[in-house]
């Protein structure tokens, strides 16, 4: 029965694995967006799990993003995957506790937070400007939103995020 459980696991962090790396990218207002296949799992595990093992595994899927599409700034999603599951392990404390809408704001605010520090890490700051930064962040915080929206009310059945 463990046995199964942990093959279980396995296969879908695999499954997830290799759907982040060979996501598209969505062109929006002239910009590309990118997937967030780790984060919308996080989000997923986060209602389920304590703080502690959503932080431990926003680190590894931090880890794995980096390791799997830019080794020049390893470390930057495992720090943003880190603190963002710190934020998301918040759902399974107020999860009973919290309307259907202040987990949609919730969640958008954590989509942004984590997106604006990736952003700010990753982008050269004496020549990229801050709006830039906050544009292409808040473009990625509404497409991620937009598919855990989607994922929440067409795919999940009983475990849904936002009740």
């Amino acid at each position: 029965m463990i046995q199964r459980y942990l093959n279980y696991k396995i296969f879908i962090l695999l499954f997830i694995v290799v759907a982040q790396l060979y996501a598209p990218k969505v062109y929006i207002l002239g910009q590309a967006v990118a997937i967030d296949i780790f984060l919308i799992y996080l989000t997923y595990i986060s209602t389920h799990n304590s703080r502690i093992a959503v932080i431990l595994i926003g680190f590894l899927f931090g880890l794995i993003q980096d390791i799997i599409t830019q080794y020049e700034l390893l470390g930057l999603f495992a720090i943003t995957k880190t603190c963002t599951g710190f934020i998301l392990g918040s759902l399974n404390n107020y999860n009973k506790i919290w309307n259907k809408n202040i987990k949609m704001v919730f969640l958008f605010l954590a989509y942004f937070f984590h997106f604006i520090i990736s952003a700010y890490l990753m982008f050269d700051r004496l020549i990229t400007p801050t709006s830039y930064i906050l544009n292409i962040s808040l473009l990625q915080s509404i497409w991620t939103f937009l598919i855990i929206y989607i994922v929440n009310k067409f795919i999940l059945i009983d475990n849904k995020i936002i009740e």
